[in-house]
């Protein structure tokens, strides 16, 4: 009957809708699936993006992932250090591969690097993908590293149901001007933690953290109030004063 508190990662999508600030919505997606290396339990590794804005939206997150400086993390001015390790590196490009046979289409990186310094540690540059389906397994799941796979959708409907589509649900996120759909997402988006025009990664410490369906055991959450509750026992005691 021991308590038990676990975040179990999670496929974490952004969604772009068409009337989003495409500028924003890129260096966002860069930042939450590229930062990191993409190894955090909260990195973007799904953009659910409107078709009509997609090609758009494709080319500037391109830009900014080949402007990215990849190399020694401690070094000023890197912005996305290596992998953990070989095992998964090699992960990562078995992931990109197996995309490429599904029918995805790699449009940026996903390529070794090893030149000079880098031959000494595990780096790759950062990867989109586009052309994925909802059913690929690029899209369902967790890769843990810089892939970014981009799936396109009719509308704002359509956009949920593929982020929800899944059977974990950590963090998700919202690029939109149009706050009433902000809301409308916010309510209807299957995760544990929720963003609204921010990066999908980052945590206030103070608030409660954890997923929902598979992310999480669905009891505690870690961080805040929600996390002294885990460590606290309930007694009620009754006490008549009248004796």
């Amino acid at each position: 009957m021991a308590r038990a508190q676990m975040e179990m990662g999670g496929k974490n999508p952004t969604i772009v809708l068409a009337d989003a600030d495409l500028d924003l919505a890129a260096t966002l997606v860069a930042r939450a699936g590229f930062g990191l290396t993409g190894q955090a339990c909260t990195a973007t590794s799904r953009v659910i993006v409107e078709k009509p804005v997609a090609a758009q939206f494709i080319e500037k997150l391109t830009v900014k992932a080949r402007a990215l400086k990849v190399g020694n993390g401690l070094v000023p001015g890197v912005e996305m250090g290596p992998a953990v390790n070989e095992q998964e590196l090699e992960g990562n490009f078995g992931y990109i591969k197996v995309a490429q046979k599904e029918g995805a289409r790699l449009v940026c990186g996903g390529e070794r690097l090893s030149d000079g310094e880098l031959a000494h540690g595990w780096f790759m540059t950062p990867a989109v993908l586009t052309d994925v389906k909802p059913a690929h397994r690029i899209a369902r799941e967790e890769v843990f590293g810089p892939v970014i796979a981009v799936i396109g959708v009719e509308n704002f409907d359509e956009a949920i149901s593929v982020a929800n589509g899944l059977d974990v649900g950590l963090s998700a996120s919202i690029v939109t001007r149009d706050m009433r759909k902000a809301m409308l997402y916010s309510e209807r988006i299957e995760a544990g933690v929720v963003k609204i025009n921010q990066i999908s990664t980052g945590l206030a410490l103070q608030a409660p953290f954890g997923g929902v369906k598979k992310s999480s055991t669905d009891s505690f959450k870690e961080q805040g109030a929600g996390a002294i509750d885990f460590y606290s026992r309930i007694k009620t005691v009754y006490l008549d004063y009248s004796v």
